[in-house]
């Protein structure tokens, strides 16, 4: 009987601490590991980078709004750097391009010729749009099509 005394004692402080109403003046608080409010209703892109030499020149990796390319955002690279990540976009589709940062007309995008294989067979350049959702990333954008007919991609945005 004393167990049982015990165990209802628990359960009723448990169910107190858990169902008693907040005080109407009490004021939220938000721990330190919660993201921001920007980092919930924002999301990005990651993905790897090609270039078609040995190395990689520095570049700007643009993710362009798919309904206005108009509206981008870019992120740096160094020599070398064979990934990227674009964060705090908006919830939408946008199709990533990245150009050198020299005067070099190239431009590499994230293509329907990089699933193909991009063997001269595949000769559809279209780029691929890449949903970004809000509080996530997206991943596994390969921008390695630096073999599309010019003016194919958007021209490269004023730095």
């Amino acid at each position: 009987m004393n167990i049982m005394k015990k165990d209802i004692l628990y359960l009723l402080t448990g169910w107190l601490l858990f169902s008693w109403p907040a005080s109407s003046h009490s004021t939220e608080s938000r721990p330190a590991s919660q993201p921001s409010d920007s980092a919930q209703t924002s999301g990005g892109i990651s993905g790897t980078l090609g270039y078609p030499s040995d190395a990689i020149p520095p570049l700007w990796v643009v993710a362009f709004q798919s309904n206005d390319l108009k509206k981008f955002q870019k992120v740096e690279t160094a020599k070398n750097q064979s990934t990227f990540v674009i964060s705090n976009l908006a919830p939408g589709n946008y199709v990533i391009v990245a150009y050198p940062k020299t005067n070099d007309p190239l431009q590499g995008g994230y293509s329907k010729a990089v699933p193909c294989g991009l063997l001269a067979s595949c000769t559809d350049h279209s780029l691929i749009p890449v949903t970004v959702e809000a509080g996530k990333m997206a991943k596994g954008v390969k921008v390695t099509d630096w073999y599309a007919p010019e003016n194919t991609f958007p021209p490269k945005p004023n730095p």
